[in-house]
């Protein structure tokens, strides 16, 4: 049972030894979700609703939970999964997000350079950014995933 408020039970538990590897994933769930859920806090309070943002929170929540479960469900040594996943996690975003970056911002200047007399250009910047954030936050877990099947096929040797 992860506790949502108070840190003083938690600590006594991690400091004994019983939080479960279950448990700590759990909380890394509810980290990642939390993290989703601020960043796209204003669009829930904003006064024009842009329906692309709902769509995107939608799908990176989704994607959140899914990805997790996923390359967690590779690696043998659960218990170190935690560990894994912030030491890959670094290099695997700098990477990615300065790819999908790059492309992202390439295809913003050919839309609004080619396409925006076709195109409203406030719909072409949603529809990409929503996109863009998508491949990445997809690119992320496949890449975590296959990360952490290399640590299993390591392990075994």
């Amino acid at each position: 049972m992860i506790r949502i408020f108070g840190t003083t039970k938690l600590i006594q538990d991690i400091n004994g030894q019983v939080v479960t590897t279950c448990e700590k994933l759990s909380y890394l769930i509810a980290f990642n979700i939390l993290i989703v859920i601020t960043n796209y806090f204003p669009i829930f309070l904003a006064a024009t609703k842009n329906v692309y943002l709902y769509v995107e929170f939608s799908i990176i929540f989704f994607i959140t939970i899914v990805g997790i479960k996923y390359s967690y469900s590779l690696l043998r040594e659960k218990e170190r999964y935690i560990e894994y996943f912030i030491c890959l996690s670094v290099p695997i975003l700098v990477k990615i997000s300065l790819i999908v970056g790059g492309i992202y911002y390439g295809v913003l200047w050919f839309s609004y350079e080619y396409l925006s007399e076709m195109l409203n250009p406030d719909l072409m910047t949603d529809i990409i950014t929503m996109a863009s954030v998508t491949i990445l936050n997809i690119l992320y877990y496949l890449i975590l995933s296959k990360s952490m099947s290399s640590i299993i096929i390591e392990s075994r040797k």
